[in-house]
């Protein structure tokens, strides 16, 4: 406990008690528990990054392999993590996840970002208390009273993103309007951007770890792989959004997806090779030169 302190870090067990009591909707529990976080050390943007990887273990837990290299859990954080996820549905989480990225980004618009913290876990009870009012018949009017203002809230919010943007196209519109052309449709279009954008570790792990399963309607759905890097959906998230200014989700799936893209332009290279070894030309040339070795082709515009 002293060297946490020191360090300023909590572990994960006191972020699965506070989703607990989330899930719970014990607002005073919940915020009681962030202060001893805070008081313990733990900057924002530290809390609301390791708040993102345990919604990612949430999300994936059925997917991850305990012997796998990425794997940060202990046997209890594990079993915790397991009986949460049976308690929160799927939407819930990318929303928790989209709904977080959305606070680091505006922070530090408020001076004192703590106060900034303790309203997005209170919103987070109200998201969460939406979808129970929704999936059950048991809606309690306190519980209706709480979506209506969290519902209320929400549309003010949207309004001053709009002036927000309003106020940003008025002082930059050139940006604006090169941003707005960014429009990815493909695995393929995102690689092409991260390499002119100088994004190479991003563009790295979409060409060597990524199968994908679907990509549509700013929805990516790709195949579990644990040589991803833990932050990879999000900075992907944060990338796609900063590029086309549209929000975009990207999930795991069981299903095993396409080859990545490493693998496809190899089967490619090996698919022309054998095909051009049937030809003439390089019979000709294996004939003349019996230990030669085809090892690339390249094709000429000409």
């Amino acid at each position: 406990d002293t060297v946490q302190k020191i360090f300023g870090y909590v572990d994960k067990s006191s972020y699965l008690d506070l989703l607990e009591f989330i899930f719970n909707a014990n607002e005073k529990d919940v915020i009681d528990h962030y202060k001893k976080i805070y008081n313990s050390g733990v900057e924002p943007n530290i809390f609301l990054n390791e708040f993102l990887e345990i919604l990612y273990f949430l999300k994936n837990i059925s997917l991850i392999k305990v012997e796998g290299t990425n794997f940060s859990l202990n046997d209890n954080d594990y079993k915790r993590i397991v009986s949460l996820a049976k308690k929160i549905e799927p939407n819930e989480i990318l929303l928790f996840w989209e709904f977080t990225l959305k606070t680091i980004k505006e922070i530090h618009i408020v001076s004192n970002p703590n106060l900034s913290l303790e309203m997005f876990l209170i919103q987070l009870i109200y998201i969460k208390n939406k979808f129970l009012l929704k999936n059950t018949d048991k809606g309690h009017k306190r519980t209706k009273k709480i979506v209506n203002n969290e519902e209320n809230f929400m549309k003010k919010n949207d309004l001053i993103s709009q002036i927000k943007n309003i106020k940003q196209t008025d002082e930059k519109p050139e940006k604006k309007n090169n941003e707005s052309m960014i429009n990815p449709q493909s695995l393929e279009d995102i690689i092409k951007i991260c390499l002119e954008k100088k994004e190479m570790k991003l563009k790295y792990e979409l060409e060597n770890y990524v199968n994908l399963v679907s990509f549509s309607n700013n929805i990516i759905e790709i195949s579990f792989n644990e040589k991803l890097g833990k932050d990879f959906v999000k900075d992907l998230s944060e990338k796609l959004f900063n590029w086309t200014n549209r929000r975009w989700i990207i999930s795991f799936s069981k299903k095993k997806g396409e080859v990545t893209r490493k693998i496809s332009k190899e089967q490619i290279k090996q698919d022309k090779i054998k095909e051009f070894k049937k030809t003439e030309d390089y019979l000709k040339l294996h004939q003349d030169f019996e230990d030669v070795e085809l090892i690339d082709i390249e094709e000429k515009n000409d």
